[in-house]
């Protein structure tokens, strides 16, 4: 049976989008629409519309407004990866796009983990990346230990 089917038709691409999604709060004053379809390693929504599959806000921005430029990305302003309504997301360049990252990064005040980017717990690696030291510690003690178990040394170390 064609799961496609709607009361004897296919359903449109639009209706296959409105299906994936649920109203979230956010930190906008309107909720985020998130994605309940797939979702890529990054955590952005890919979505199918029949004929070629894409990221769910892309889809949604081009469905509204037409094709864009690849020379245009689109941006979060909620910051929520995987959300794709519309009000949350403006059509702009890779340079706005990543300034507006870099600066979303710059306000976070703990790691992925909770951790607190303060005091002892803050490493800035060379290249200015911010990192949670409990995390770092925590990383290279699993290597070490990945390399008592298969017998591979970790650089930098002699037997």
């Amino acid at each position: 049976m064609d799961v496609l089917v709607k009361e004897g038709r296919r359903k449109s691409a639009l209706e296959r989008f409105n299906e994936k999604w649920i109203e979230v709060a956010g930190p906008m004053p309107e909720p985020c629409w998130c994605w309940t379809g797939c979702v890529d390693a990054e955590g952005y929504s890919r979505f199918c519309d029949g004929q070629a599959l894409t990221m769910g806000h892309r889809w949604v921005m081009q469905f509204i407004h037409g094709p864009i430029p690849s020379s245009m990305q689109v941006d979060h302003l909620c910051s929520v990866r995987h959300c794709v309504r519309p009000e949350h997301l403006v059509i702009v360049t890779q340079q706005v796009n990543l300034a507006r990252g870099l600066n979303a990064n710059r306000e976070k005040t703990h790691c992925l983990r909770g951790h607190a980017y303060e005091g002892d717990n803050l490493y800035i690696s060379p290249a200015g990346k911010r990192e949670c030291n409990e995390c770092r510690r925590e990383r290279r003690r699993l290597k070490r230990q990945l390399a008592k178990q298969g017998g591979i040394q970790p650089a930098g170390q002699t037997v």
